[in-house]
């Protein structure tokens, strides 16, 4: 009996022991995501960017008298209503051909616009002497562009991109850093001085950085992926524009994560103090700097747009702020004729950045390039504010704006000039400018992924996204309830059989 009771014991013993003794499950480390989800963003921030700038020689030639039969031609259009940074039919779910620019492209510093000259205007009949062109024009080149990427589907992850000129020459290399692998330290490059074709630049500084955590890829981590910054000291477009105070774009994308929700987030800028027009005549300050910034969660996405705020001034001009995006002034000055721009007929716009590619951006309407007021000699400026202009599709979002713009036209002559004197000597005007100029160009692409397909883990299970290691709760609750059984059972029979002897 005794021996009996003492078996009983040590298996109800064996049972508690191997309950509470059994070694828990285990969480391992962090595993990088099963699956990459789709997550995404884009942005690009210029300092400047000339749309289009022509400058025309007039041949010599009578000017029609009153009473003649003949009128003067009207010069060739140089505004137009095409989006300068139209898609490129090859960069097919780019986010150029998404946002228009780069994917995007606010700045379409991707898409390859050249310079032209006027073949009709070239030396020999009619022509220049010694076949000099008598017209050049340029399009689309910007200064000081920063761009940065991040795509959670693709081998680069992550990347920064900054550059001092869109336009060929020893200023266009820029500075690229990409992930994985994550970097530490941001890639930066000091630059000198130069020329990149009419215009000229101070000293600069472009940075590049791109980091990348694995867990990014599903969700699960968050934090800034790339950034990219051009800071330039000076810039100048002959004596018609002046930005004599330092200048800085800067792109940025991140994921960030609040409330167990995760979203992508692009965001551009540019920071300005001044700008000088028409040989100092007219002067724009910025009061307030623009902002762009584009964010997307499964839950939804939204545009944030900051326009700048400015005060137009100038001797003789009535002060006037703006304020408002679609705000703009006008001004006409008296001046000489326009001067030429040397190396403008060999500026040519520089290669493409090499982007990720991402799928699924919706199309941004083109802008509407306005000119300065026509009528009349001398200079016609016109400053306005731009619109943000942006569009959604599913889980995608961009938007893209031009901070500052300003046309200015130029006819030859000054206004000293009688026209009586003029139809004396029998000539027209000598040279004729025109031009539209973007300042602070910014543009910014947000997409994230269903929201049925968020976060799948590495692991699967409940643990956060971690596996599970050790023994399974169910199988060692099973064993212990058992051996607990077993000895009760034990027990009892040892009471019954003692009992029965009674």
């Amino acid at each position: 009996m005794t021996s009996a009771r003492s078996l009983a014991a040590s298996v109800a013993a064996l049972g508690f022991a191997s309950a509470l003794t059994a070694p828990m499950p285990a969480l391992a480390a962090p595993a990088p995501c099963e699956r990459a989800e789709n997550y995404a963003a884009q942005s690009g921030a210029a300092l400047l960017r000339i749309d289009e700038l022509e400058v025309r020689k007039a041949a010599e030639r009578p000017v029609a008298k009153p009473g003649d039969q003949e009128k003067d031609e009207p010069a060739d259009s140089v505004f137009s209503d095409i989006d300068p940074t139209t898609d490129n039919p090859d960069d097919s779910d780019s986010l150029s051909e998404g946002i228009g620019m780069f994917g995007t492209n606010l700045l379409n510093l991707a898409d390859l616009s050249h310079v032209t000259v006027s073949e009709l205007d070239r030396g020999g009949s009619g022509g220049g002497a010694m076949g000099v062109p008598e017209a050049a024009s340029v399009s689309d080149v910007g200064v000081g562009e920063s761009r940065t990427a991040m795509v959670a589907t693709t081998r680069i992850n992550a990347a920064g991109y900054a550059r001092i000129a869109d336009a060929k020459g020893d200023l266009s290399e820029p500075v690229i850093q990409q992930a994985p692998p994550t970097h530490d330290k941001a890639t930066t490059r000091n630059t000198a001085a130069g020329d990149v074709g009419p215009l000229t630049v101070g000293k600069g500084t472009i940075a590049a950085h791109a980091r990348w955590d694995g867990a990014m890829a599903c969700g699960k981590a968050a934090g800034e992926t790339s950034r990219a910054d051009t800071e330039l000291k000076k810039v100048s477009l002959g004596d018609l524009v002046r930005v004599p105070e330092k200048l800085v774009s800067r792109s940025t994308t991140a994921l960030e994560r609040s409330g167990g929700e995760t979203r992508t987030v692009a965001s551009s800028a540019v920071t300005a103090n001044r700008i000088d027009l028409a040989g100092g005549a007219i002067r724009v300050r910025v009061l307030r700097q623009p902002t762009l910034v584009a964010c997307m969660s499964t839950a939804g996405g939204e545009i944030s747009y900051t326009p700048a705020a400015i005060e137009v001034s100038g001797e003789g001009i009535t002060t006037k702020r703006l304020s408002t995006a679609g705000d703009h002034a006008d001004v006409t000055l008296r001046s000489l004729e326009a001067a030429p721009f040397p190396g403008l007929d060999t500026l040519r716009k520089g290669a493409p950045l090499p982007l990720p590619i991402i799928p699924g951006l919706p199309k941004i309407s083109s802008p509407h390039l306005e000119s300065a007021p026509a009528g009349g000699e001398g200079t016609r400026v016109r400053i306005s504010l731009g619109e943000v202009r942006q569009a959604r599709k599913g889980r995608a979002i961009a938007a893209k704006a031009t901070a500052i713009q300003v046309a200015i036209t130029q006819g030859g002559g000054s206004d000293a000039s009688s026209a009586s004197d003029r139809d004396k000597k029998g000539y027209g005007s000598a040279t004729t400018l025109a031009m539209t100029m973007g300042f602070g160009l910014m543009e910014a692409a947000a997409v994230a992924p269903a929201a049925d397909l968020e976060g799948v883990s590495a692991a699967g299970g409940t643990a956060g996204g971690l596996p599970i290691t050790g023994p399974r709760l169910d199988v060692l609750a099973y064993a212990g309830v058992g051996l607990l059984a077993v000895g009760a059972g034990a027990v009892l029979m040892t009471i019954r059989r003692r009992r029965s002897r009674l």
